[in-house]
């Protein structure tokens, strides 16, 4: 589903053990959710990590708690 929101960047560290890595989240009014550039590494995104605190405008795709960036301003 493609949407639109506004929220602040924050890092948590995700996984386990081998896979475990500093993940880029997105907290909304309606929640969390995981950040990714759609067509990027989905483990480290130089480009969001440097966006960490800040606000930030994102046009994407929803999948469930998984954003898919298209457009973040």
């Amino acid at each position: 589903m493609e949407i639109e929101t506004k929220g602040t960047i924050f890092l948590e560290k995700t996984g386990k053990s081998k896979s475990e890595h500093l993940a880029v989240f997105l907290r909304t009014t309606k929640g969390n959710f995981k950040l990714r550039r759609l067509g990027k590494n989905p483990f480290f995104d130089e480009f969001l990590h440097k966006l960490d605190g800040k606000t930030v405008n994102v046009k994407g795709i929803l999948d469930g708690k998984l954003i898919l960036a298209k457009e973040i301003e």
